[in-house]
């Protein structure tokens, strides 16, 4: 009994460290170079990329979040994509 309650733990366990993982992983940083009148990003926030953009694999996910007040000359966002 004890030996099977230990299993359950160290898979519980690794489910969870799993779980994390997969969501570190899951975050891609995607940066588009400001060119537009005053520095603006010129990227559309209806451009389209899929999960895993170098496959070209998965939905195609919405951009609706940039950060025009990043001052390294380029405009960012960070995309959470589900875990392949």
């Amino acid at each position: 009994m004890f030996k099977a309650k230990f299993f359950l733990v160290v898979i519980f366990f690794f489910a969870i460290l799993g779980g994390f993982a997969a969501f570190k992983t899951s975050r891609i940083l995607h940066v588009f170079y400001k060119t537009g009148p005053n520095g603006a990003c010129t990227v559309s926030t209806l451009t389209l990329y899929t999960t895993d953009p170098a496959l070209a694999i998965g939905p195609p996910i919405t951009i609706t979040l940039f950060n025009p007040s990043s001052h390294t000359g380029n405009c960012s966002t960070i995309i959470l994509y589900p875990a392949l």
